[in-house]
């Protein structure tokens, strides 16, 4: 069921024996592309429901993708073809050719121009690093923070530092570094330390934490 904190759980039971069929050695070594030297090839990354095949050409990944589909199929489970999407790389260069997992069953292939997320990701050919959509949500998270009436500063400083700058933790580790504009990184730093100073009476944090009158501090 859809929320049920089992759901997570069972799933992974029904569909574990999948994912270690299609990540055996016999079948990664003949199929699968190699990301790393001295580590296992990869065939399948998945997450709850949502699976990516990873082959070293097309018809490898569409191998793949066929003992996947059966497998599911075995187990009263079936792929979303038109949620799926086909990222194709031939020589360094996006193709936009479709694959088909039989006759009727098509997984359009990700136009140039075109981009797909996943687990919060954006692609194309390539991870895309959206440094306008990153900095307007940024800045909206905290103006919002900093402009409600329902929070005390020490509390609004908490959310910022606990929850809102973190966010930026995970886009970071998935962009590579030179996608990272300076000017971004510098933004980010300054926007940061102006809503901490406009909107944050660090002397009343303080005050409110330590329960000190404002007569007594001093500096």
């Amino acid at each position: 069921m859809q929320g049920s904190p089992l759901s997570p759980s069972l799933y992974n039971i029904a569909t574990d024996h999948i994912l270690h069929e299609i990540t055996s050695e016999e079948l990664a070594e003949e199929y699968s592309f190699k990301l790393v030297s001295g580590l296992p090839n990869v065939t399948v990354l998945s997450f709850a429901d949502d699976m990516v095949i990873v082959g070293k050409y097309s018809e490898a990944a569409k191998h793949i993708a066929e003992i996947a589909t059966r497998r599911l199929h075995e187990i009263r489970l079936e792929i979303n073809a038109k949620k799926s999407k086909c990222i194709s790389i031939v020589n360094g260069k996006l193709n936009t050719s479709s694959i088909y997992l039989d006759s009727t069953t098509e997984v359009p292939a990700l136009d140039i121009n075109e981009t797909v997320k996943y687990l919060g990701v954006t692609y194309n050919d390539e991870s895309v690093f959206d440094s306008a959509r990153t900095m307007e949500a940024l800045r909206s998270q905290l103006e919002r923070l900093t402009t409600s009436p329902l929070l005390q500063p020490y509390q609004k400083y908490n959310v910022a530092s606990s929850f809102i700058c973190p966010k930026l933790v995970y886009p970071f580790q998935t962009t590579p570094p030179y996608k990272l504009p300076v000017k971004f990184l510098k933004d980010v730093d300054l926007l940061i330390k102006a809503q901490l100073r406009t909107s944050y009476n660090f002397l009343e944090i303080f005050q409110t934490i330590c329960c000190i009158p404002t007569k007594n501090l001093k500096g």
